[in-house]
Order: C-alpha cells, then sequence, then structure tokens
C-alpha cells in the first residue's frame, strides 16, 4: 500500500463560494498509487503538493467506496482486475495503460479501442498497449484493424462474441496477471 498526504482543493460552482483546501490521506494499492491525481481528478477536485508519508491515520478515507468501472480495483482468483470499463477516452485509457506498468506480472488487457474516434487516436493507443501489455484482448471489430497494426500479433486474440469472453479470460489468464478492462467490460463483472 502507499500512503500519500495529498492537499486537495475544492472548487464550488457558485461563485459566491470560497474553494476550500483539505489535507486528506490517500490509501491505495501500489499498483494504483499513479491513479490517484486520475481518480480524484475526475471528480472535478485539484491535487496539489502531493507527498509519501508513514502510515499515521488522519481520518477514515478507506471508507469511502470506489467508483465502479473507473479503475475500479477487484481481486478475483488470484489475478489482480483493473474495471475502467467507464473510460472511453485516449487521454484516460492512457492513463490506465501508464497505471498498469507499474505492475510487475504479466498484464492483460480488454479493450475494443476508442469507439467514436479517430484512426490516429486509435494508432496512439495501440503504440502504448504494445509498449506495455503481454496479451492484447481486443473485442468487436470497430477497431481491430487499425489496433492490430500497431501491436505485435503474437499478443494479440480477438473475441469476435463478447458472450465468449469468461472462457477467453479463463484460457488467457493466470494467477498473478493484471487484467485491465479498458472501455470494455463483461456483464460478470
Amino acid at each position: 500500500m502507499v500512503i500519500t498526504i495529498v492537499s486537495v482543493t475544492i472548487v464550488p460552482v457558485q461563485p459566491a463560494l470560497v474553494p476550500v483546501t483539505l489535507m486528506v490521506k490517500v490509501t491505495v494499492p501500489a499498483v494504483m498509487s499513479a491513479a490517484v491525481g486520475v481518480y480524484i481528478g475526475s471528480s472535478t477536485v485539484v491535487l496539489e503538493n502531493p507527498m509519501v508519508v508513514a502510515p499515521e491515520p488522519l481520518f477514515a478515507l478507506h471508507e469511502i467506496e470506489p467508483v465502479e468501472h473507473r479503475l475500479q480495483m477487484i481481486k478475483a482468483g488470484g489475478k489482480i482486475i483493473i474495471d475502467d470499463s467507464f473510460n472511453g477516452n485516449l487521454e484516460g485509457m492512457l492513463e490506465a495503460v501508464k497505471i498498469s506498468s507499474t505492475y510487475t506480472g504479466r498484464k492483460v488487457i480488454i479493450t475494443p479501442g476508442i469507439v467514436e474516434s479517430t484512426v490516429e487516436a486509435n494508432t496512439t493507443l495501440a503504440c502504448a498497449i504494445d509498449e506495455v501489455f503481454d496479451v492484447v484482448i481486443l473485442t468487436g471489430s470497430l477497431n481491430t484493424n487499425v489496433l492490430s497494426e500497431h501491436i505485435d500479433s503474437t499478443k494479440i486474440v480477438t473475441l469476435k462474441d463478447k458472450k465468449a469472453m469468461e472462457e477467453c479470460l479463463a484460457k488467457t489468464t493466470k494467477v498473478g496477471d493484471l487484467i485491465l478492462f479498458a472501455n470494455d467490460a463483461p456483464n460478470f463483472i
């Protein structure tokens, strides 16, 4: 676990109110430590001057539940699943890839790429995926061609029917793997 003290500034929507700055303690698994800024940032909170400190309790931030499908960590069957299935933009998906790169074990990604985006954005995403992941499960057919052109073909598993995802994951993943659902998730998560 990484324990970080961060200064959080909450900017109110109403101009008559004054921004409030709080010092909070955030405890996150080491694999997710880079996501703290993104996760809190996605809730329109600004982080300033993070610093790692000793684990003295400040208050019970650990009682706050993570937002489902937004860099949500799930441990199942000895595997670490990062459910980022509601993230469908290039910047957020690249950040999830970057966070995944900090994991020292084997890494698997399941993605259709970026739906309703450009070839250039999907090419950028594919290049980042190729650098980080050991196994790439491509879902759907929309972006399969552009992603496949920029990812090592020995890493690619193409999943045409999402009904077969659970079976595919059972065959292609193993204990100790990190599995990132990027802009895609099966119903069983």
